[in-house]
């Protein structure tokens, strides 16, 4: 939720100066954190992408007749 709303306003007003003022207002978010979500979302882990890989290969498709 956070990483959400950070994303949302830092074109208007960058990430750190949202970060100071969500800290000054008891809402902590590790910067590390956000870039951790920010990279996951750009590239997901080998087992994210592995799991829909199998998924496709594994599902009966309509062409083979399967019911």
């Amino acid at each position: 939720m956070i990483v959400g709303y950070i994303d949302d306003h830092k074109q208007e007003y960058g990430v750190e100066p949202i970060w100071r003022v969500l800290t000054a207002h008891g809402c902590k978010i590790a910067p590390s954190t956000y870039y951790d979500v920010c990279a996951r979302r750009r590239q997901p882990c080998k087992r994210q992408l592995g799991f829909g890989r199998n998924c496709a290969i594994s599902a009966p498709s309509a062409a083979s007749g399967a019911t």
